[in-house]
């Protein structure tokens, strides 16, 4: 059963509802003892994630109302049903949501390049960085790579480099798409595992594209940049 302690949650509750209706809540929560499915669908979809636990103390008021809903027979249905859809996409949010936010390190990694030599990521450190998770099966990664290659293009007498990390099953069809769309960079890293992959894993990755630019320090500077998002921080940068 989930708990509702936090002062945050609390002046949260009372900006939301107003201390009136909150008072009714809380008495009725008292005095009914009944199970409470829409407020642990809500926490499972929640707090599944790291993520989704930091915005704990924002949802936490919702759950009251949510079974308070769920308890109104003439609202039952229509009010219950479009709360736990909405609670679906936002749990899904967060869970899709890359793991590394603005600012922190990223886990080094090694791995092997096309032509057989080893890389590693601490390599490039002194560098602007662009990992990108990709696939050559992703409609809109592919349709991202030509503004990708302009961007390198643009950008690599800057100190910019991009990193490709394939989720593939099929490594030909990765080939194939390094050569289709022109992928004139140097690192490009296959992992057949797709999203259970060794680097996948240690991202986190649950969708692509995925992108981090690292700064010269590899922190993460912006997380799912747009290419125009990095050509403009990294020009700006270097006025």
């Amino acid at each position: 059963m989930a708990a509702y302690p936090s002062a945050v949650s609390s002046r949260l509750s009372v900006l939301i509802y107003g201390s009136n209706q909150l008072s009714k809540i809380v008495s009725f929560r008292k005095n009914i003892n009944i199970p409470r499915p829409a407020e642990r669908l809500a926490f499972f979809l929640l707090l599944t994630t790291k993520q989704a636990a930091l915005y704990k103390p924002t949802f936490e008021p919702f759950c009251p109302l949510l079974h308070y809903l769920f308890m109104q027979s003439s609202l039952k249905k229509p009010l219950v049903v479009l709360g736990l859809i909405l609670l679906f996409f936002v749990g899904k949010h967060f869970y899709l949501a890359p793991k590394f936010s603005d600012g922190e390190n990223v886990p080094t990694f090694s791995a092997n390049l096309p032509d057989g030599t080893s890389f590693e990521l601490t390599s490039l450190k002194g560098k602007y960085v662009l990992l990108q998770f990709w696939g050559s099966w992703c409609g809109p990664c592919r349709r991202e790579n030509p503004e990708l290659v302009q961007l390198y293009q643009d950008l690599h007498a800057q100190n910019f480099e991009i990193v490709s990390i394939g989720l593939e099953k099929n490594s030909q069809s990765w080939q194939k798409a390094i050569t289709n769309d022109g992928l004139i960079w140097p690192y490009h890293i296959l992992q057949q595992g797709g999203f259970d992959s060794p680097i996948a894993t240690l991202y986190a990755v649950k969708q692509i594209p995925t992108l981090y630019l690292l700064g010269p320090d590899q922190r993460v500077i912006l997380t799912n940049p747009t290419p125009i998002e990095v050509k403009n921080y990294i020009q700006n940068r270097s006025l």
